[in-house]
């Protein structure tokens, strides 16, 4: 019951007071005028008032996007140190041909456009693993991008893999690449959970 809960959180705060680890820095509290984790967690729980419960509320959000991006910060420069890609440069003739289906396209690239596939290829071209989310309304071209990037990589000998959730939208992806990279020579494969075994294994 709800009682019986309140209870036990009551006696794991009591337990844990005065032992639940700040992590966040003390600048960091000050410049965003948060309250301490003590005073959270406990009012998170416990509330006297509505104004406490939107401090501690604030508080734990605040926590919680801190740490994912701080990981994430980590994580990025761990693999930055690591070198683990390899990098992808086009000789003349790949840089020729790229510049050749791009031209065929039945539309032209927007400057954000070509903007962002302009830093997509140069990061392809580093030692370290790519990093990057490509951000867009509908219709705004992020597939077009996303299949420019993918030619660079073939390209230069790798392979480019483009997942999506269902197999409905992996038919669908699948058809515009076909039509959009058409020019280059290149055939993208279809590969779904229906997929047989035999079929799977060549695409693979």
């Amino acid at each position: 019951t709800q009682g019986t809960l309140r209870r036990f959180i009551k006696t794991a705060l009591h337990q844990l007071s005065g032992s639940i680890p700040e992590p966040l820095p003390d600048w960091v509290r000050r410049n965003y005028r948060l309250c301490a984790v003590e005073f959270a967690y406990s009012r998170i729980h416990q509330p006297e008032n509505e104004q406490d419960l939107m401090i501690a509320r604030q508080r734990i959000a605040f926590e919680e996007l801190f740490l994912l991006r701080t990981g994430l910060w980590l994580v990025r420069q761990q693999r930055k140190k690591a070198g683990a890609a390899i990098p992808l440069k086009l000789d003349a003739a790949g840089e020729a041909l790229f510049s050749s289906v791009v031209k065929t396209l039945p539309f032209s690239l927007t400057k954000a456009q070509q903007l962002s596939l302009l830093e997509i290829r140069q990061d392809l071209m580093q030692s370290q693993p790519m990093n990057r989310w490509l951000q867009g309304d509908v219709g705004s071209g992020k597939t077009v991008v996303a299949a420019l990037a993918m030619l660079h990589c073939v390209l230069c000998g790798a392979q480019a893999v483009l997942m999506a959730p269902t197999s409905i939208l992996a038919e669908q992806h699948h058809r515009t690449l076909t039509r959009l990279l058409s020019p280059s020579g290149l055939t993208p494969r279809l590969l779904t959970g229906a997929t047989r075994p035999a079929e799977r294994r060549e695409i693979l």
